[in-house]
């Protein structure tokens, strides 16, 4: 009779430690989020941070359009396309408050406005005018955000939705 008491006992012990084990886990997000650094953003900041993160994913089609494209009858369409992209990708960017992108790195708005939404600016005007010379300054002002970017990435919070 103590040996089923003892293994009853045991059994009991080790489904808590699994149910905790579970908790943990469970709440694992919970913690990491309460541990990092947005937890001092409010809901409505996360929410127009999504158009800094809207931006970049809206020029990246763009560039990868660009780059995937060919000589020949599609490039009017590709064209188009990377267009529609880049101007929403400078919608987006123009959405996003100067206060959230500070919080995210206190330089973030400088490089953000003059490289990256000057780049997007040009990049259309670029395209609608059918002006190289405007292409090459958007290219190189991007190239200068994306260096920037890559240096400060891991002192750069934005979290995310």
């Amino acid at each position: 009779m103590a040996r089923l008491v003892s293994r009853s006992r045991a059994m009991r012990v080790a489904s808590r430690r699994t149910q905790c084990r579970a908790l943990g886990l469970s709440l694992l997000p919970v913690l990491l989020w309460a541990c990092s650094p947005s937890h001092d953003w409010t809901a409505e900041e996360i929410g127009n941070a999504e158009h800094m993160w809207e931006a970049l994913g809206a020029d990246q089609r763009a560039a990868e359009i660009e780059n995937l494209g060919e000589a020949g009858p599609d490039d009017a369409r590709e064209a188009e396309a990377a267009l529609e992209h880049r101007e929403r990708a400078l919608r987006e960017a123009r959405s996003v408050r100067d206060e959230v992108l500070a919080k995210a790195h206190p330089d973030l708005p400088l490089h953000f406005r003059e490289e990256f939404q000057h780049s997007m600016e040009l990049f259309v005007k670029a395209a609608r005018l059918r002006e190289s010379d405007f292409e090459g300054e958007a290219i190189r002002l991007r190239k200068r955000f994306g260096a920037w970017y890559r240096r400060h990435g891991e002192e750069i919070r934005v979290p995310r939705l």
